[in-house]
């Protein structure tokens, strides 16, 4: 059986069985989402199926992790994650798909290094909301509030350093480092991938349609809106 056939097999199921999970450990425990619960997982499933096919695959796998681990901040902090609120966090993370691709495949084809770092730099920035939301809601085992965001935009980089190591627990540290790493490593893959041409006005066509809707939900996308109102 060729491989690229059972790796894509692999992944779609893995995307299925993630949002069971979700689905499972997240709301009222059930064996099986809705029918209506299925559609972002057929989605993306869609996604990794044509990204597969031209060689994005690591970036898909990239922005899926981001989707998920925003939906998780999401549920911690905010309580149930609506079907407009998982829309929303898909709409930015397709965004951020198309443009990755446009990055590695057009704007830096020609150097494929700095296609990987700056796609890094944007991956890191990127994670680093949900992230922060998550540690802070497991860590001090509260939601985070409006007072708390406002106060740590206030801290320096010195006072941000003591917090760390006066309350987050090395484990969260090991945690977040592996996640750079891993992400560093998605990045390296696909740059050493031959990828096949999307074209450039559909790239451009899908990033500039994504984003803007997900401007137009971002009162959804509770993760940035809240930080905003702060």
């Amino acid at each position: 059986m060729n491989k690229n056939f059972v790796s894509l097999v692999l992944t779609v199921l893995v995307i299925f069985l993630s949002w069971f999970l979700v689905n499972y450990f997240g709301s009222e425990p059930y064996l099986l989402p809705s029918n209506k619960g299925l559609v972002i997982p057929f989605l993306w499933s869609c996604v990794f199926i044509y990204l597969h096919g031209k060689n994005h695959l690591y970036i898909a796998i990239n922005a899926y992790v981001i989707f998920m681990l925003m939906l998780f901040a999401d549920k911690l902090n905010f309580g149930e994650v609506f079907a407009a609120t998982q829309i929303s966090y898909l709409l930015l993370s397709l965004s951020m798909v198309f443009t990755f691709v446009l990055v590695y495949q057009d704007l830096l084809a020609k150097r494929p290094r700095f296609a990987s770092m700056f796609s890094y730099l944007i991956a890191i920035v990127l994670y680093a909301i949900p992230v922060f939301y998550i540690i802070y809601s497991i860590n001090f085992g509260a939601a985070i509030s409006k007072e708390a965001i406002y106060a740590i935009m206030q801290t320096n980089l010195n006072e941000s350093l003591e917090f760390a190591g006066d309350y987050i627990s090395p484990i969260w540290i090991l945690a977040v480092s592996f996640l750079a790493i891993f992400v560093g490593f998605l990045l390296l893959k696909q740059e050493k991938r031959e990828s096949l041409q999307i074209e450039r006005s559909l790239l451009i066509f899908m990033m500039i349609m994504f984003s803007a809707l997900s401007y137009i939900n971002k009162d959804d996308i509770r993760l940035y809106s809240f930080a905003e109102q702060a």
